[in-house]
């Protein structure tokens, strides 16, 4: 007996293949989604709350920046997006932290300059205003001029794996993200801390001080710097020849 074939089930199966041979030349064909690029946002996310600049406490911000910083042209606000100084030799992408472990100090200061997976660190003590410089040894007169006040800088090159923690503690919300808040620029004890960041332009900043919200995510971040890095040299006053004193 012969096998009797069904025209309509061949010509179903016929239909069928075809289909699944196209979708599957269709996915073969089709481009690969880009792969997400981790470094196309900034590695530590500005602040929510902005930086209004209707807003007293962010002209208080900018302003005491100019001042602790040591004149304008030393401030990260300034710098950021200026075409008329290129200081950041490069690099786009820049976060600044004056901290230290109270009111009284240490103070540091650290510049950290983000180079897709690798970090550029450069730390130094960060006190606002030098001490007045000694006076001269007994019997020799030395000339206001001739000395100069030296801050030691210290260079370190880390991955972003290893600055995890320091990100994710920056990032705290009451210590980064919530608005400026007035009160720390009328405080003049508690636990101080500037940080600052620049990227492709863009400017943000935050100050706490007397903040008891953010007081421990600034106290842990201090000691995350302290177990990232060692002190740094202190400063000195020099002589023109050498070393006057400390």
């Amino acid at each position: 007996m012969g096998i009797q074939l069904n025209p309509v089930r061949i010509a179903l199966s016929s239909l069928l293949l075809g289909l699944v041979g196209a979708a599957i030349v269709g996915a073969a064909g089709r481009d690969s989604p880009a792969p997400v690029d981790p470094h196309a946002t900034p590695w530590i996310e500005f602040p929510r709350g902005g930086m209004d600049a209707s807003e007293l406490p962010t002209r208080q911000l900018v302003n005491w920046g100019d001042w602790s910083q040591g004149g304008r042209s030393e401030e990260l606000a300034w710098q950021c997006g200026n075409s008329e100084r290129n200081d950041f030799l490069g690099n786009k992408e820049r976060y600044v932290a004056r901290i230290g472990k109270d009111a009284w100090g240490p103070r540091w200061k650290i510049v950290m300059d983000v180079e897709r997976d690798h970090i550029d660190i450069a730390w130094s003590h960060g006190d606002a205003i030098p001490p007045p410089p000694p006076p001269p040894s007994a019997g020799k007169v030395v000339a206001a001029q001739s000395r100069n006040f030296i801050v030691p800088v210290a260079h370190v090159r880390k991955s972003r794996i290893e600055l995890e923690k320091i990100r994710e503690l920056w990032s705290d919300e009451a210590l980064w993200h919530a608005p400026q808040d007035e009160a720390a620029f009328a405080c003049l004890d508690g636990n101080p801390v500037f940080l600052e960041a620049c990227v492709n332009g863009r400017y943000a900043a935050r100050n706490r001080n007397c903040n008891a919200q953010a007081e421990n995510a600034t106290t842990m971040l201090w000691h995350a710097f302290n177990e990232l890095l060692p002190p740094p040299t202190d400063p000195e006053w020099r002589e023109n020849a050498g070393v006057l004193n400390r």
